[in-house]
C-alpha cells in the first residue's frame, strides 16, 4: 500500500455465498481463469435491423491452488 499499485492494475473482491460465520478468513491470491464459450447469432429485429445476441455454454472455470476460485472453495 505504501508504494500503490501498478498502471492497469485492477482489485477484485470475492465473497462466498455463506453464512457469515462460516467464512474463514481473508486471502489475497492471483486471479484464477476461466474460459467462455460464448456463441454470437446475428437476429432481425421486427424493423428489419440487425442485432446481435450474446450468449452460450456455461464458463470453465480453470482449477487452480492460490487462485480467487481456490479461496472461495476453501470459505
Amino acid at each position: 500500500m505504501r508504494h500503490g499499485l501498478p498502471n492497469g492494475s485492477l482489485l477484485n473482491i470475492n465473497v462466498p455465498s455463506a453464512p457469515a460465520a462460516s467464512v474463514r478468513g481473508v486471502k489475497v491470491t492471483r486471479l484464477g481463469k476461466r474460459l467462455y464459450r460464448d456463441d454470437v447469432v446475428k437476429q432481425v429485429d421486427p424493423r428489419g435491423k440487425d442485432y446481435y445476441w450474446i450468449g452460450g455454454k456455461e464458463p470453465i472455470w480453470l482449477p487452480g491452488e492460490e487462485t480467487d476460485f481456490d479461496a472461495v472453495d476453501q470459505g
